[in-house]
């Protein structure tokens, strides 16, 4: 019933919804771009917009995988939380369990799971940012050929290439780790 009206809530006012789905994805965006670009000492923040942040739903959609689960597990938890209490009252004899010690009592363990569930989705993704910085070191993933003009006259220029790994890209950057000097370009 909690769960049936709070979903109609927000049939009744999408907006409200979908600016909070934006700015839980932009949230774990951000935490999976800072901590992946940190470990290549990029102060992402200087250069990205939000909606970069946004974007790393589709670029790595594999954080989200935990979020897909929310529904079923909180309603679960809510279920157990419920059958307890009944129990827990039909053992003492007390058999008329108000249903607003019911409604309350899954309110709480719905509240608490959203937490802990945010806060499990916020870590992964840090820890899958930094998962893949290790591994763009190490195996030499992704790895392109990079043509660069160094010089700054036409009589001074020369065509070097490099052999660097795509970390990533904002809306008006990309950045290179470059093997052979252990640096970000």
């Amino acid at each position: 019933l909690f769960w049936y009206n709070i979903f109609q809530y927000f049939l009744k006012h999408p907006a409200i919804g979908g600016s909070a789905i934006y700015i839980f994805f932009s949230a774990i965006g951000a935490i999976y771009a800072k901590s992946l670009y940190f470990c290549f000492g990029v102060n992402i923040f200087d250069y990205a917009e939000t909606n970069d942040f946004f974007m790393f739903a589709f670029k790595e959609p594999q954080i989200y995988g935990i979020f897909l689960e929310w529904p079923l597990l909180i309603a679960n938890i809510s279920t157990v939380t419920v059958i307890t209490i009944l129990t827990i009252a039909a053992k003492r004899g007390d058999i008329f369990v108000t249903i607003r010690l019911q409604i309350y009592s899954a309110l709480i363990a719905s509240i608490v799971l959203i937490i802990f569930f945010v806060y499990i989705t916020l870590d992964r993704s840090h820890t899958f940012a930094q998962d893949n910085a290790e591994r763009l070191v190490e195996n030499k993933e992704s790895t392109v050929n990079v043509l660069y003009e160094k010089g700054k006259k036409e009589s001074t220029s020369v065509v070097e290439k490099l052999e660097l790994s795509l970390i990533g890209s904002t809306e008006k950057f990309m950045f290179f780790y470059n093997y052979s000097d252990k640096c970000t370009i």
